[in-house]
């Protein structure tokens, strides 16, 4: 099955991340996933650069970073990941948000990045596959003020208005 048709071919993207199993709707399986995800297809945003269309339909998306083995940026990366989790089960809503890398909290930039909200059992989790070197490579409980702690450093959501700072 390709994205073309029905979706993405969950088995040739489990080989790329490197992920054996099979995946339910659960947080043991949101985390693999995402610590998979994050460690195998990297950030990339040198295709405009080369003067080329960033597609960012999911066949596009597949065919570049699942089957040609390239990275993506966020809408690409994030994109794959929500519909991985889509056909996995999941309730996955994609997000917009603002990047406010080395602005003050209350800068208006465009909201120009993509990331995911994954509910488990009423719980919601805030998912990001497409940040560079800072993507949490775990899920992170939207619930709580408290740091989270990932395997690539400690994380914590502040609720401003109807907004959430990382």
């Amino acid at each position: 099955m390709t994205a073309d048709t029905q979706g993405v071919d969950l088995d040739s993207y489990f080989a790329r991340i490197g992920y054996r199993g099979r995946p339910a709707a659960n947080l043991q399986t949101l985390k693999a996933l995402i610590a998979h995800h994050v460690g195998s297809i990297p950030f990339e945003n040198i295709t405009p650069f080369l003067g080329d269309a960033v597609k960012i339909e999911l066949a596009a998306i597949e065919d570049k970073l699942v089957h040609h083995r390239r990275g993506g940026y966020c809408f690409e990366q994030n994109g794959l990941l929500r519909a991985v989790l889509q056909q996995s089960g999941f309730q996955v809503t994609g997000l917009a948000a603002r990047v406010l890398w080395q602005m003050p909290p209350e800068h208006e930039s465009a909201q120009s990045h993509m990331l995911l909200r994954v509910v488990l059992g009423g719980v919601p989790y805030l998912l990001d596959a497409g940040f560079g070197s800072n993507t949490p490579s775990a899920p992170l409980r939207m619930d709580s003020v408290a740091r989270q702690n990932t395997p690539h450093g400690v994380y914590r959501l502040t609720l401003t208005g109807e907004e959430y700072l990382i």
